[in-house]
């Protein structure tokens, strides 16, 4: 996460309710490299605000077609690749 957010820098779009600034403070990496995090802040919900890692690796996993219109085919590819959907409890 360091490399990431200090060589190169991350673009936040919040989920509705978020405190970013709480988050970015509860990390010392995030606070360290807080001027290379852009905060989108938007009036407007944004419709990637609702995307979650969760909620497209399960619909991924039930074969839910719709998933392609939040997420490039190269992270579906890497998702199904590295089987980060099945369920390791069972």
């Amino acid at each position: 996460m360091e490399v990431i957010v200090g060589d190169f820098g991350i673009v936040v779009v919040p989920r509705d309710g978020a405190d970013t600034e709480k988050i970015m403070n509860h990390s010392s990496i995030l606070r360290k490299f807080k001027d290379n995090i852009t905060v989108v802040k938007d009036e407007i919900s944004h419709p990637m605000s609702i995307v979650s890692s969760t909620k497209s690796r399960l619909a991924l996993q039930h074969g839910d077609g719709h998933v392609v219109d939040y997420l490039n085919q190269p992270v579906i590819d890497y998702i199904l690749k590295s089987q980060l959907y099945i369920n390791t409890s069972g």
